[in-house]
């Protein structure tokens, strides 16, 4: 079964009416020109909007967390509107990422936007700030197919293009600030009671097209043999890796969170407990991980040639950290001292989506021309680490400076 598996993933397709046609990835062919079906073009939209919604989801309920802790109640658990979406995303991305390398991406890309848009009724009726945080809970969990989206496109497009793609891709994240701080500020502003609920009517909409979308015209071929049953692909499957990470990532998550809770603190039990329990649990994961098994949800053989996939996912974890810091806590500190309007607040924000939309095609050019994206990410990083510095003499005093960071 195991060199089944094996042989099913070896080769990425493209999906065509649902026949497989091979992709070129040999580099020698990356200059070859193909027609490209229009069924492929229409799929890699679908996966742009999807990171249009990821993006939405992480910014609109956090830019409009005042709003909504206010209309609702409980603005103590106004922290919790953000950490309900954060923490089970983390924890259901590498499970749907490896179910969807070993049986496809179809039905769990489906499935998840399908319990997406069961989170946005949730959070468009909510009544209570529990109810918020269910919704919030529920999108986090449908979240974790976000890495898996960024897969898809490298299916169906030839390497030549994927640059392009992704640049795409990265164009329909930043314009999801646009609406997610402007028009959501708007409505919240001119509807104190009831709008932000758009916060969830909107998600709504583009989860509903997403799902509807993939149901019909993705079809990617089977990746495994078909005899292969039902209960012998779960029992490949790494569950007690699994177990683990979420016995680790959830505490752990929780206890930096309430760390960041005025309320609580690092001198609070709910701090300091739930990282100490975390930090063994993280720490059992890896070990069983590295010495349990060779084929878990960290597969040895990535670690196998060279240094770059364990720096390549170090570099994605600081990085997702950074868009977190800047993401969640500059709000924070944007309402509690320079702009208590919350579109103002949000144009605060804004500056960072719109750089991205600038800066991302020449980043495609120039990984397409040179085959390089090394480079870029240092120079990437070097700005990240002035923006940081500068950041750290910011001051209530220094709004202007801090927009320009």
């Amino acid at each position: 079964m195991s060199a089944n598996l094996e042989k099913s993933r070896s080769r990425p397709h493209s999906v065509v009416n649902n026949e497989a046609v091979l992709l070129h990835h040999d580099a020698g062919e990356d200059d070859t020109k193909e027609a490209i079906p229009w069924v492929a073009w229409a799929i890699c939209l679908l996966c742009a909007l999807a990171q249009f919604q990821n993006t939405f989801l992480g910014i609109a309920p956090a830019a409009n967390a005042y709003s909504i802790a206010g209309a609702v109640g409980g603005m103590d658990k106004r922290i919790w509107i953000v950490q309900a979406q954060g923490i089970p995303s983390i924890i259901t991305g590498p499970i749907m990422a490896i179910i969807s390398d070993l049986y496809g991406r179809r039905w769990i890309i489906v499935g998840a936007f399908l319990l997406a848009s069961v989170s946005s009724v949730v959070g468009m009726t909510a009544s209570s700030m529990t109810q918020i945080i269910i919704a919030q809970t529920l999108a986090g969990c449908a979240a974790g197919i976000s890495g898996t989206m960024f897969a898809v496109p490298s299916e169906v497009m030839p390497s030549r293009y994927r640059a392009h793609v992704q640049t795409g891709m990265s164009w329909f994240s930043g314009l999801a600030s646009v609406p997610a701080l402007i028009g959501m500020g708007a409505a919240t502003k001119m509807d104190p009671i009831n709008g932000w609920k758009w916060v969830f009517r909107t998600q709504l909409i583009v989860n509903g097209i997403i799902c509807l979308g993939f149901l019909l015209i993705y079809h990617p071929p089977p990746r495994t043999q078909t005899f292969i049953s039902f209960r012998k692909r779960i029992a490949t499957l790494d569950w007690i890796g699994y177990f683990l990470l979420f016995a680790g990532l959830v505490p752990l998550l929780m206890g930096f969170a309430w760390a960041s809770d005025s309320n609580y603190g690092w001198k609070n039990a709910h701090a300091y407990a739930c990282v100490a329990i975390g930090i063994v649990g993280f720490g059992a994961c890896l070990l069983y991980e590295w010495k349990g098994r060779d084929d878990g949800f960290i597969h040895h053989e990535l670690f196998r040639h060279g240094w770059n996939f364990p720096i390549a996912v170090f570099v994605i974890a600081v990085e997702g950290s950074l868009f977190y810091l800047l993401n969640n806590i500059w709000p924070s500190q944007v309402f509690a001292l320079y702009a208590h309007d919350p579109i103002i607040a949000a144009l605060y924000l804004l500056p960072f989506f719109m750089t991205i939309l600038v800066v991302s095609p020449f980043l495609s050019i120039y990984a397409t021309k040179y085959k390089d994206v090394k480079w870029p990410i240092v120079a990437g990083f070097a700005f990240f680490l002035s923006a940081i510095i500068g950041y750290g003499t910011t001051t209530a005093t220094s709004n202007k400076a801090a927009i320009a960071l």
